[in-house]
Protein backbone atom coordinates (compact mmCIF):
# COMPACT_ATOMS: atom_id res chain seq x y z
CA UNK A 1 0.00 0.00 0.00
CA UNK A 2 1.18 3.51 -1.01
CA UNK A 3 1.23 6.18 1.82
CA UNK A 4 2.44 9.63 2.35
CA UNK A 5 5.60 8.73 4.10
CA UNK A 6 6.34 6.84 0.50
CA UNK A 7 6.10 10.06 -1.65
CA UNK A 8 8.26 11.76 0.25
CA UNK A 9 12.52 11.75 -0.94
CA UNK A 10 14.32 8.55 -0.50
CA UNK A 11 17.04 10.21 1.32
CA UNK A 12 14.52 11.98 4.15
CA UNK A 13 12.89 8.32 4.24
CA UNK A 14 16.36 6.38 4.33
CA UNK A 15 17.49 9.19 6.95
CA UNK A 16 14.58 8.45 9.50
CA UNK A 17 14.91 4.28 9.16
CA UNK A 18 18.17 4.51 9.95
CA UNK A 19 17.62 6.86 13.02
CA UNK A 20 14.92 4.74 14.22
CA UNK A 21 17.12 1.45 13.48
CA UNK A 22 20.08 3.25 15.28
CA UNK A 23 18.27 4.20 17.99
CA UNK A 24 16.07 1.09 18.95
CA UNK A 25 19.52 -1.23 18.48
CA UNK A 26 21.44 0.67 20.38
CA UNK A 27 19.19 1.43 23.72
CA UNK A 28 17.73 -1.50 25.63
CA UNK A 29 15.29 0.02 27.72
CA UNK A 30 12.42 -2.05 27.85
CA UNK A 31 10.12 0.87 27.18
CA UNK A 32 12.15 2.37 24.24
CA UNK A 33 12.31 -1.47 22.56
CA UNK A 34 8.34 -1.70 23.30
CA UNK A 35 7.41 1.58 21.98
CA UNK A 36 9.64 1.04 19.20
CA UNK A 37 8.23 -2.48 18.29
CA UNK A 38 4.77 -1.01 18.67
CA UNK A 39 5.04 1.97 16.24
CA UNK A 40 6.70 -0.37 13.91
CA UNK A 41 3.82 -2.88 13.54
CA UNK A 42 1.13 0.13 13.60
CA UNK A 43 3.00 1.30 10.36
CA UNK A 44 3.61 -1.82 9.38
CA UNK A 45 -0.09 -2.95 9.30
CA UNK A 46 -0.75 0.35 7.74
CA UNK A 47 1.47 -0.55 4.81
CA UNK A 48 0.69 -4.17 4.45
CA UNK A 49 -2.75 -4.65 5.45
CA UNK A 50 -4.18 -7.07 8.30
CA UNK A 51 -3.96 -10.64 6.74
CA UNK A 52 -0.37 -9.98 5.11
CA UNK A 53 0.91 -7.97 8.32
CA UNK A 54 -0.51 -11.45 10.13
CA UNK A 55 1.66 -13.26 8.92
CA UNK A 56 4.47 -11.76 9.09
CA UNK A 57 3.48 -10.91 12.64
CA UNK A 58 3.03 -14.74 13.28
CA UNK A 59 6.80 -15.30 11.91
CA UNK A 60 8.19 -12.44 13.85
CA UNK A 61 6.64 -13.58 17.71
CA UNK A 62 7.45 -16.94 16.69
CA UNK A 63 11.38 -15.91 16.68
CA UNK A 64 10.44 -13.53 19.78
CA UNK A 65 9.69 -16.51 21.40
CA UNK A 66 12.38 -18.62 20.74
CA UNK A 67 14.90 -15.65 21.62
CA UNK A 68 13.19 -14.86 24.91
CA UNK A 69 13.25 -18.79 26.05
CA UNK A 70 16.64 -19.83 24.27
CA UNK A 71 18.25 -16.63 26.15
CA UNK A 72 17.62 -17.72 30.55
CA UNK A 73 18.62 -20.93 29.10
CA UNK A 74 22.26 -20.36 28.89
CA UNK A 75 22.50 -16.94 30.46
CA UNK A 76 22.40 -17.44 34.49
CA UNK A 77 23.46 -13.77 35.69
CA UNK A 78 21.53 -11.93 38.40
CA UNK A 79 20.54 -12.39 41.94
CA UNK A 80 17.11 -13.30 41.92
CA UNK A 81 17.14 -16.43 41.55
CA UNK A 82 13.92 -18.29 40.91
CA UNK A 83 14.09 -21.71 40.22
CA UNK A 84 16.45 -24.38 39.11
CA UNK A 85 17.04 -25.81 36.07
CA UNK A 86 17.35 -29.78 35.79
CA UNK A 87 20.99 -29.35 35.30
CA UNK A 88 21.56 -27.71 38.43
CA UNK A 89 21.95 -24.05 36.90
CA UNK A 90 19.56 -21.13 38.44
CA UNK A 91 17.34 -19.84 36.81
CA UNK A 92 17.21 -15.93 37.62
CA UNK A 93 14.74 -13.01 37.04
CA UNK A 94 17.35 -10.18 35.39
CA UNK A 95 18.23 -13.37 32.57
CA UNK A 96 14.42 -13.96 31.79
CA UNK A 97 13.74 -9.94 31.56
CA UNK A 98 16.97 -9.87 29.32
CA UNK A 99 15.56 -12.20 27.88
CA UNK A 100 11.99 -10.71 26.99
CA UNK A 101 14.17 -7.29 26.23
CA UNK A 102 16.36 -8.99 23.13
CA UNK A 103 13.13 -10.09 22.02
CA UNK A 104 11.58 -6.89 21.59
CA UNK A 105 14.82 -5.51 20.22
CA UNK A 106 14.28 -8.44 17.42
CA UNK A 107 11.00 -7.82 17.10
CA UNK A 108 10.99 -4.08 16.62
CA UNK A 109 14.11 -4.06 14.43
CA UNK A 110 12.01 -7.13 11.98
CA UNK A 111 9.51 -4.62 11.97
CA UNK A 112 10.90 -1.83 10.66
CA UNK A 113 13.39 -3.35 8.25
CA UNK A 114 9.91 -4.87 6.95
CA UNK A 115 8.66 -1.13 6.83
CA UNK A 116 12.24 -0.17 5.13
CA UNK A 117 11.45 -2.97 2.49
CA UNK A 118 8.22 -1.50 1.49
CA UNK A 119 8.94 2.28 1.91
CA UNK A 120 12.70 1.80 0.14
CA UNK A 121 12.48 0.18 -3.31
CA UNK A 122 14.86 -0.39 -6.15
CA UNK A 123 13.95 3.03 -7.87
CA UNK A 124 14.67 4.91 -4.40
CA UNK A 125 18.10 2.51 -3.72
CA UNK A 126 19.55 3.58 -7.06
CA UNK A 127 18.27 7.27 -6.95
CA UNK A 128 20.24 7.07 -3.57
CA UNK A 129 23.71 5.14 -3.89
CA UNK A 130 23.51 4.79 -7.83
CA UNK A 131 26.26 7.53 -8.11
CA UNK A 132 27.93 6.78 -5.03
CA UNK A 133 28.25 2.93 -5.16
CA UNK A 134 27.17 2.05 -8.70
CA UNK A 135 28.06 -1.67 -8.36
CA UNK A 136 26.76 -1.99 -4.86
CA UNK A 137 23.20 -0.33 -6.03
CA UNK A 138 23.49 -2.63 -8.90
CA UNK A 139 23.79 -5.90 -7.21
CA UNK A 140 21.05 -4.73 -4.31
CA UNK A 141 18.42 -3.91 -7.49
CA UNK A 142 19.36 -7.59 -8.94
CA UNK A 143 18.54 -9.17 -5.72
CA UNK A 144 15.69 -7.40 -4.76
CA UNK A 145 14.26 -8.25 -8.55
CA UNK A 146 15.91 -11.99 -8.39
CA UNK A 147 13.90 -12.58 -5.27
CA UNK A 148 10.01 -12.69 -6.00
CA UNK A 149 11.06 -14.07 -9.48
CA UNK A 150 12.87 -17.26 -8.11
CA UNK A 151 9.99 -17.74 -5.44
CA UNK A 152 7.56 -16.85 -8.38
CA UNK A 153 9.30 -19.48 -10.50
CA UNK A 154 9.76 -22.54 -7.76
CA UNK A 155 5.68 -21.81 -7.28
CA UNK A 156 5.61 -22.51 -11.02
CA UNK A 157 8.03 -25.50 -11.29
CA UNK A 158 6.53 -27.35 -8.16
CA UNK A 159 2.93 -27.25 -9.77
CA UNK A 160 4.28 -28.88 -12.91
CA UNK A 161 6.36 -31.37 -11.09
CA UNK A 162 3.33 -32.41 -8.99
CA UNK A 163 1.07 -32.80 -12.44
CA UNK A 164 4.00 -35.01 -13.81
CA UNK A 165 4.15 -37.05 -10.61
CA UNK A 166 0.00 -37.74 -10.70
CA UNK A 167 0.60 -38.05 -7.13
CA UNK A 168 2.61 -41.52 -7.47
CA UNK A 169 5.38 -42.10 -5.24
CA UNK A 170 5.61 -41.87 -1.17
CA UNK A 171 7.49 -39.51 0.93
CA UNK A 172 10.85 -40.63 -0.94
CA UNK A 173 9.31 -39.63 -4.49
CA UNK A 174 8.07 -35.81 -2.96
CA UNK A 175 11.66 -35.48 -1.69
CA UNK A 176 13.82 -36.43 -5.05
CA UNK A 177 10.63 -34.12 -6.74
CA UNK A 178 11.73 -31.34 -4.34
CA UNK A 179 15.20 -31.66 -4.97
CA UNK A 180 14.70 -31.74 -8.68
CA UNK A 181 12.42 -28.02 -8.59
CA UNK A 182 15.28 -26.40 -6.54
CA UNK A 183 17.82 -27.99 -8.74
CA UNK A 184 15.58 -26.56 -12.03
CA UNK A 185 15.08 -23.23 -10.46
CA UNK A 186 18.70 -22.74 -9.05
CA UNK A 187 19.72 -23.39 -12.97
CA UNK A 188 17.47 -21.06 -14.09
CA UNK A 189 18.50 -18.24 -11.43
CA UNK A 190 22.04 -18.90 -12.35
CA UNK A 191 21.29 -18.57 -16.37
CA UNK A 192 19.34 -15.67 -15.79
CA UNK A 193 22.32 -13.80 -14.06
CA UNK A 194 24.57 -14.74 -17.17
CA UNK A 195 22.39 -13.54 -19.60
CA UNK A 196 21.69 -10.49 -18.06
CA UNK A 197 25.58 -9.49 -17.43
CA UNK A 198 26.08 -10.44 -20.68
CA UNK A 199 23.11 -7.97 -21.93
CA UNK A 200 24.60 -5.26 -19.82
CA UNK A 201 28.23 -5.59 -21.42
CA UNK A 202 27.03 -5.76 -24.83
CA UNK A 203 24.77 -1.82 -24.04
CA UNK A 204 28.59 -0.78 -22.77
CA UNK A 205 27.67 -1.22 -18.72
CA UNK A 206 30.67 0.46 -16.89
CA UNK A 207 32.74 1.25 -20.31
CA UNK A 208 32.72 5.05 -19.48
CA UNK A 209 30.99 7.62 -17.33
CA UNK A 210 27.30 6.99 -16.27
CA UNK A 211 24.74 9.61 -16.08
CA UNK A 212 21.33 9.50 -14.15
CA UNK A 213 17.77 10.67 -14.25
CA UNK A 214 15.69 10.80 -11.38
CA UNK A 215 12.44 10.93 -10.64
CA UNK A 216 12.66 12.50 -6.60
CA UNK A 217 12.60 16.04 -6.34
CA UNK A 218 13.70 17.33 -2.96
CA UNK A 219 11.01 19.65 -2.10
CA UNK A 220 9.93 21.96 0.96
CA UNK A 221 7.72 19.06 2.20
CA UNK A 222 11.02 16.99 2.44
CA UNK A 223 12.72 19.67 4.11
CA UNK A 224 10.25 20.17 6.77
CA UNK A 225 10.21 16.44 7.43
CA UNK A 226 14.22 15.37 7.47
CA UNK A 227 14.16 19.11 10.19
CA UNK A 228 10.87 17.31 12.24
CA UNK A 229 13.02 13.73 12.03
CA UNK A 230 16.17 15.40 12.99
CA UNK A 231 14.68 17.79 15.98
CA UNK A 232 13.38 14.73 17.70
CA UNK A 233 16.28 12.75 16.96
CA UNK A 234 18.59 15.16 18.66
CA UNK A 235 16.32 15.49 21.37
CA UNK A 236 16.01 11.79 21.98
CA UNK A 237 20.19 12.03 21.47
CA UNK A 238 21.01 14.52 24.58
CA UNK A 239 17.67 12.90 26.72
CA UNK A 240 19.78 9.35 25.93
CA UNK A 241 23.39 11.26 27.04
CA UNK A 242 22.17 12.73 30.19
CA UNK A 243 21.51 9.04 31.11
CA UNK A 244 17.45 8.78 30.73
CA UNK A 245 16.81 5.88 29.15
CA UNK A 246 19.52 4.07 30.70
CA UNK A 247 19.27 0.82 31.91
CA UNK A 248 20.94 -1.76 33.66
CA UNK A 249 19.87 -5.63 33.43
CA UNK A 250 22.98 -7.22 35.71
CA UNK A 251 23.56 -7.96 38.53
CA UNK A 252 20.14 -6.25 39.06
CA UNK A 253 17.38 -4.85 37.17
CA UNK A 254 17.47 -1.34 36.98
CA UNK A 255 15.95 0.34 34.47
CA UNK A 256 15.62 4.63 34.62
CA UNK A 257 12.37 6.19 35.26
CA UNK A 258 11.70 9.67 36.14
CA UNK A 259 10.77 13.09 34.42
CA UNK A 260 13.59 13.04 31.92
CA UNK A 261 12.75 9.23 31.29
CA UNK A 262 9.11 9.69 30.20
CA UNK A 263 10.22 13.29 28.12
CA UNK A 264 12.60 10.96 26.38
CA UNK A 265 9.89 8.23 25.95
CA UNK A 266 7.44 10.61 24.57
CA UNK A 267 9.98 11.83 22.11
CA UNK A 268 10.91 8.69 20.71
CA UNK A 269 7.01 7.68 20.22
CA UNK A 270 6.80 11.09 18.76
CA UNK A 271 9.37 9.72 16.13
CA UNK A 272 8.07 6.64 15.88
CA UNK A 273 4.71 7.63 15.32
CA UNK A 274 5.77 10.13 12.37
CA UNK A 275 4.96 8.26 8.99
CA UNK A 276 1.49 7.37 10.39
CA UNK A 277 0.98 10.53 11.97
CA UNK A 278 2.16 11.71 8.28
CA UNK A 279 -0.27 9.21 6.65
CA UNK A 280 -3.30 9.85 8.73
CA UNK A 281 -2.86 13.46 7.98
CA UNK A 282 -2.48 13.12 4.30
CA UNK A 283 -6.06 11.36 4.50
CA UNK A 284 -7.76 13.87 6.42
CA UNK A 285 -6.54 16.33 3.81
CA UNK A 286 -7.82 14.34 1.29
CA UNK A 287 -11.12 13.42 2.67
CA UNK A 288 -11.91 17.40 3.06
CA UNK A 289 -11.04 18.43 -0.76
CA UNK A 290 -13.17 15.30 -1.80
CA UNK A 291 -16.07 16.56 0.78
CA UNK A 292 -15.52 20.22 -0.93
CA UNK A 293 -16.36 19.07 -4.60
Amino acid sequence: MKSAFYGLHPSVSFAYFAIVLAFTMIFSHPVCLFISFMCGALYAFRLFGRAAFCRRLSVILVLMLFTAVLNPLFSHRGVTILAYLPGGNPLTAESLIYGLAAALMLGASAMWFLCFNAVMDSDKIICLFGQIMPSVSLVITITLRLIPLYIRRMKDTWDIQKCADCGNGGHLAKIRSAFSVISSVTSWALESGIETADSMKARGYASGRRTSYSIYRFDTRDALCISIFTALGAAFAVLAAFGAVSCSYFPVFAPELSAGSFAAFSVFAALGLSPLILDIQEALKWRSLRSKT
